[in-house]
């Protein structure tokens, strides 16, 4: 609510109960003024306050009590002002930092697909033996701030970042199995690698979509990534790999993560 709104409302809550209060007010001082120009002494005017104590404080409390809750209103209501306020520059601040978390993103997905092309043996060779490989680390602040940004975006622009967050929890879980969770040694299937670069592809194309609304050029974030998307981030990243060929054919047969 903004501020001129509030101001109005509580305009509205001083005078509103204000009108019969004033109209008793007035009745109470007709009559006060005519019984005191009947009998105009002291003793007659404390008699009459006395007689009108309750009334005159009763109403008087009303209209401190309607006063002090329209400003009691007007200060919880300043305070949500001020929260919204703050959580919209937040969001500014998000979206116009969003660009650079993209693009570490994709550095990611870049040196996830370079390791695995390293580690594709010789076409021909359906098996090979690995253990132990360390996977390419995910920096510590990008979960953090991909969480912030689905919590400040409005509801219908939250789903492409979550699912780019799922996208990413099973990339890293799939990956670290594959390569990482056996010290001595393991054989992997020569096509099981190629998923393992299919699916880091996908982060890229995830986060390469969505730099036109983390740039302002568009309103609202891309949904789905298509098959045109994948082998741009494919051919973006594997282009010069001997192994492209087979990784664009198996990638022409890869469901998306939704």
């Amino acid at each position: 609510m903004r501020p001129k709104h509030s101001f109005s409302i509580i305009a509205a809550m001083v005078i509103v109960p204000s009108v019969p209060i004033a109209a008793l007010l007035l009745v109470f001082c007709s009559l006060f003024v005519r019984s005191m120009f009947r009998n105009c002494t002291l003793n007659h005017l404390i008699i009459l306050l006395y007689i009108w104590q309750t009334e005159i404080a009763g109403v008087f409390a009303i209209w401190a009590a309607t006063i002090g809750g329209a400003f009691i209103f007007y200060q919880t209501n300043a305070a949500a002002v001020l929260e919204q306020t703050r959580r919209e520059r937040r969001a500014v601040a998000l979206r116009a930092s969003l660009p650079m978390v993209l693009s570490e993103l994709c550095d990611y997905a870049v040196r996830c697909s370079k390791k695995l092309l390293d580690l594709l043996p010789d076409p021909g060779t359906h098996v090979t033996l690995l253990g132990g490989i360390p996977i390419p680390p995910l920096p510590d602040d990008l979960l953090p701030s991909l969480i912030e940004i689905i919590e400040t975006s409005p509801a219908e622009y939250i789903r492409p970042f979550a699912d780019l967050i799922k996208s990413l929890q099973v990339q890293r879980a799939s990956l670290r199995q594959t390569l990482a969770d056996s010290s001595t040694g393991h054989l992997i299937l020569r096509k099981n690698l190629i998923h393992e670069t299919i699916r880091a592809a996908e982060i890229y194309a995830r986060c390469s979509q969505q730099f036109p609304y983390a740039r302002g050029e568009t309103a609202n974030p891309s949904a789905v990534p298509s098959q045109n998307d994948l082998q741009s981030a494919l051919f973006i990243i594997c282009q010069s790999s001997r192994h492209w060929d087979e990784i664009r054919t198996e990638a022409e047969r890869y469901k998306f993560i939704e």
